[in-house]
C-alpha cells in the first residue's frame, strides 16, 4: 500500500521549519568565525591537558584523543 506524501515525517523528511533551521545553522557556520572559536576552547582544553600531566598530580592521566572541543582524556591504571 503506497504512502501518501509526507506520510513518514520526522526532522530530516523535507519539513519546512527543518530545512529552516538548517539553512539558519549552516548560516551562523560560516558567518559567526565559529573556527576561530574552536581553535581557542581546543588551545584551552589542550593546555590546561598539558598542565595537569605536567603537574604529577594525575598519575591516571594517558593520551588525549579526539579532535577540537570534542576531546576526551584516556584513563590509565595508576601504579602509585
Amino acid at each position: 500500500m503506497p504512502l501518501p506524501k509526507g506520510a513518514l515525517g520526522g526532522t530530516c523528511s523535507g519539513n519546512a521549519v527543518a530545512c529552516a533551521a538548517s539553512l539558519a545553522v549552516m548560516d551562523i557556520m560560516q558567518n559567526e568565525a565559529l573556527t576561530t572559536w574552536t581553535n581557542q576552547q581546543e588551545a584551552a582544553i589542550v593546555n590546561a591537558y598539558q598542565a595537569w600531566k605536567g603537574c604529577g598530580r594525575f598519575p591516571m592521566l594517558g593520551v588525549p584523543t579526539g579532535i577540537g572541543a570534542m576531546r576526551g582524556i584516556v584513563f590509565e591504571r595508576s601504579q602509585v
